[in-house]
């Protein structure tokens, strides 16, 4: 049997220096009924070194729910590392511009 994707609405707001709202519509697959999801989980750190013995780590982990099938669960994984990864890249590359231009 052939499930349909159901569109939701996703509503994102991150706290920080800058306010940011964001609302995007996506297609969800529905769960048969009776079917847990499975949950993935993904987490990148990087470390940056600050000089006289200070360093700044940035962290950030992803845990997204999806289907129990291995493809489904190996999909999710590789989207979760990806927005890890995102994530941690442009925050070092903030915090990296900000150092360098206070040089």
């Amino acid at each position: 049997m052939k499930v349909e994707p159901t569109l939701i609405e996703v509503v994102s707001q991150f706290k920080g220096d800058v306010p940011y709202d964001s609302t995007e519509f996506i297609n969800v697959r529905s769960f048969e009924s009776g079917i847990e999801p499975a949950r993935v989980e993904a987490g990148i750190s990087h470390t940056i070194n600050l000089g006289d013995y200070e360093s700044l780590k940035i962290h950030c982990n992803v845990t997204l729910p999806c289907h129990p099938h291995p493809e489904e669960i190996k999909r999710a994984q590789d989207h979760a590392f990806e927005l890890a990864k995102s994530a941690v890249k442009d925050r070092a590359s903030e915090v990296i511009s900000n150092r360098n231009s206070r040089r």
